[in-house]
């Protein structure tokens, strides 16, 4: 952590202090009425499509641990629901603290499923808070709003925000906590803050790991900005007899931030509360090695989802973001490199970012956790990811400020870019999450070789065409349903008279994904309804054979 504020280079409309209102303007005031309409449309967004977007597969399951989370702490630790889970399903070593909060809000309005899809997307919200904070930071308002409007326009990320109440958050909490992280590195000489970042840092990072454990890989990112600023001024320390205070200073940091984070877990996570090291021990390993028996596919071959090959987590990164953000982010890279010869600081603040995404890419890729369902337990590592897309961008124009021509030309191919990605968003709605780059093909070229809707999210789709279409093949009072996955990915979508019925109903939903459709059970049944992603087939309606004979 440098003594000195380090700061990148910013784009051509900030780069000399002025007084030019004009000036001001388009350094500060312009990119500012962006971000906040841009938030602002974000927030009317949530409220408006939150309804468009079908529930998972986990939904139903999340929704109850928080429900029951709610009630231990209303009773004060007295209702013990939260611990009645099967002890083989893991459940409290998964964070809760957002589940909570979302119970709540459900309580409130009496709104189960809305208030859940609401809730959630604004949780994606205040991610694009979190990077725009992280772009001020790093390179003033231009990288901010830049670095928002890629994260909100982002389709792996705007898809997600609706439905998946585990990851989402989590990666805006992780935001948040880069956020702090390079507020501690730029203010580490200013007494006055220091205590006050190093808590924030601490609390953030305790929020995140309430949420999901694999925020403790924040401790080792703060090591390794502190082991960087080492290498950069310890000699200078040393020559200035300044050694033990350094290190008490390091020292204390690091004591400070684990020890305010644990206390922050106990206040949020019921498990870590009961017994605070054992238990975030387990939640650890478990995360680590979570006994998930299932298959993956991954680039046209299938893997066990603990023996994945190196190329599982960079894979994913690449195919499933848009060309223009991969190629930014590695601007991005180039940026940092030179920078950090040029000034010979190892300790910008852009390092600090650097390392937010090349940290925890390198210990998921080298450790061999147990993953599945495509890129869902890594979305976090697509937050520092687009912020130094936005980075690079930025870098890109600085580099060319002499150029007008060359400015006007990049600035003209990156709204075209991100039209294009718009438009594949629009054409994919409400699968933003299937998104897949033109590299690959898109979702017509990865179909069969990868993970597709790993939430089954489309039974909403299908449970909307039956409610439509059910009366022209039974005049029932009460027809039956069966739906292979989480009932509660098609029930609440279907109308109050239909029954489930698992041993012969009259409709049968099902997704494809592990063949699901296939069910022997219903081999006789005919399908009479495919929802389809760009000529993927993600669920299918299939319908008794006596009722078409009917």
């Amino acid at each position: 952590m440098s003594i000195k504020i380090n700061v990148a280079p910013t784009p051509v409309v900030h780069t000399t202090l002025v007084s030019s209102p004009k000036r001001a303007f388009l350094a500060k005031t312009l990119p500012l009425l962006l971000l906040a309409m841009l938030i602002l449309s974000a927030v009317t967004a949530v409220f408006s499509q939150a309804a468009t977007y079908g529930i998972t597969n986990d939904e139903a399951l999340q929704d109850q641990y928080g429900r029951y989370a709610l009630k231990w702490y209303e009773s004060l630790g007295r209702d013990r629901s939260i611990f009645h889970f099967p002890k083989n399903m893991h459940m409290l070593q998964h964070g809760v603290i957002f589940e909570v909060v979302v119970a709540a809000g459900e309580n409130m309005t009496g709104n189960q499923w809305g208030t859940r899809a609401i809730m959630c997307g604004l949780a994606g919200v205040a991610g694009v808070i979190a990077i725009a904070l992280c772009g001020l930071e790093l390179s003033g308002w231009w990288l901010a709003f830049v670095a928002a409007l890629c994260l909100w326009l982002f389709p792996r990320f705007y898809g997600s925000i609706y439905n998946n109440s585990k990851d989402m958050p989590f990666l805006s909490a992780s935001l948040f906590v880069l956020w702090a992280l390079i507020l501690l590195q730029k203010q580490w000489a200013e007494p006055e803050k220091f205590l006050r970042n190093t808590i924030l840092l601490g609390f953030l990072i305790g929020l995140a790991a309430s949420i999901r454990v694999t925020a403790i890989m924040w401790y080792g990112v703060l090591i390794c900005i502190q082991a960087l600023w080492w290498i950069q001024n310890g000699r200078q320390t040393m020559r200035d007899h300044k050694l033990l205070s350094a290190l008490a200073k390091h020292m204390g940091a690091l004591l400070m931030v684990s020890s305010v984070s644990l206390l922050t877990m106990m206040a949020l996570w019921p498990y870590i509360l009961l017994n605070p090291l054992p238990h975030l021990y387990d939640a650890i390993v478990v995360l680590a090695r979570y006994p998930w028996p299932g298959t993956v596919t991954f680039a046209g071959h299938t893997y066990q989802a603990s023996a994945l090959p190196y190329t599982y987590v960079p894979g994913w990164l690449v195919l499933g973001s848009p060309p223009a953000i991969v190629f930014c982010a590695g601007l991005a890279i180039i940026a940092v490199c030179v920078l950090v010869l040029k000034k010979k600081d190892l300790t910008l603040p852009a390092v600090t970012a650097l390392l937010a995404l090349l940290l925890p890419l390198t210990a998921l890729t080298v450790t061999h956790p147990t993953l599945y369902d495509g890129p869902r337990q890594f979305l976090f590592l697509y937050g520092p990811l687009v912020l130094l897309a936005a980075y690079g961008f930025i870098q890109l124009l600085t580099w060319l400020a002499k150029y007008r021509v060359l400015v006007i030309l990049f600035i003209a191919i990156a709204c075209l870019t991100e039209g294009q990605v718009v438009l594949a968003m629009q054409a994919i709605h409400p699968y933003e999450y299937v998104y897949f780059s033109p590299l690959v093909g898109g979702i017509p070229g990865a179909t069969g070789k990868y993970d597709m809707d790993y939430y089954l999210s489309c039974n909403k789709a299908a449970a909307d065409w039956l409610s439509t279409h059910y009366a022209q093949y039974t005049h029932k009072e009460h027809p039956t349903v069966q739906v292979e996955a989480n009932i509660y990915t098609a029930l609440p979508f279907l109308p109050k008279t239909f029954i489930l019925d698992q041993a012969h109903p009259d409709f049968f939903i099902s997704s494809t994904r592990d063949h699901q459709d296939q069910d022997p059970q219903f081999a006789d049944y005919r399908i009479i309804d495919k929802e389809s992603i760009q000529g993927y087939i993600a669920c299918v309606v299939k319908v008794d054979p006596h009722l078409m004979r009917r």
